[in-house]
């Protein structure tokens, strides 16, 4: 009998799309590259057309069993994308998101999600771009962490769509560099030309 629910367990798992979650869960630190896993996951899994809008919902007021079939199929794919969105969202996120009309309208979730990130990001901007100006070679001790935290401030600004282009990243490199490396910076100014 174990044996006979295993196999039918096993068959039903087979001819439904799992498709496990290998990415981080979407937290206060990682919209972009979130934002991003997620919309392949449900291009992915055939999911895509009701989050973009492209798939609009079908008649739901008829009583044609035909009419109300295709109904549940497509609530049932929004039910899908709302479990989907939610289960790859940090708890104290998906809090934020937890309404139940998001179920039958998955496309609100995404583009709330997005809008309050965006904004949220959007107030970031000025941070991450004083923090450019306040990250020093004294304060990180090695030249490797200091590049590392440079590019690390340059990724949140470019999820938050600010772009910053190599010759500004040389100014900043070069410009917060200690007293005694004045010299060496001025030479390599002169010298760096980036793309």
């Amino acid at each position: 009998m174990v044996m006979v629910i295993i196999v039918v367990m096993s068959q039903i798992l087979d001819t439904q799309q799992h498709v496990r979650l290998v990415f981080p869960l979407l937290g206060d630190n990682n919209f972009g590259p979130g934002h991003q896993r997620m919309s392949d996951q449900l291009k992915e899994t055939a999911l895509w057309w009701i989050v973009s809008g492209r798939e609009k919902a079908p008649q739901s007021d008829s009583e044609e069993p035909s009419d109300v079939q295709v109904y549940d199929k497509w609530l049932c794919k929004c039910f899908r994308i709302t479990a989907k969105i939610r289960n790859a969202m940090e708890p104290h996120i998906c809090g934020q998101y937890a309404s139940e009309a998001y179920a039958k309208d998955p496309k609100a979730l995404w583009d709330k999600l997005a809008e309050g990130y965006q904004e949220a990001l959007g107030l970031e901007v000025y941070y991450f771009c004083r923090s450019l100006f306040d990250c020093t070679l004294d304060a990180h001790r090695t030249v490797a962490k200091y590049l590392h935290e440079i590019d690390r401030i340059i990724e949140c600004l470019r999820e938050a769509e600010e772009i910053i282009k190599a010759s500004e990243k040389t100014f900043y490199l070069l410009n917060v560099l200690p007293a005694t490396w004045r010299e060496w910076g001025d030479l390599q100014a002169t010298i760096i030309k980036p793309d």
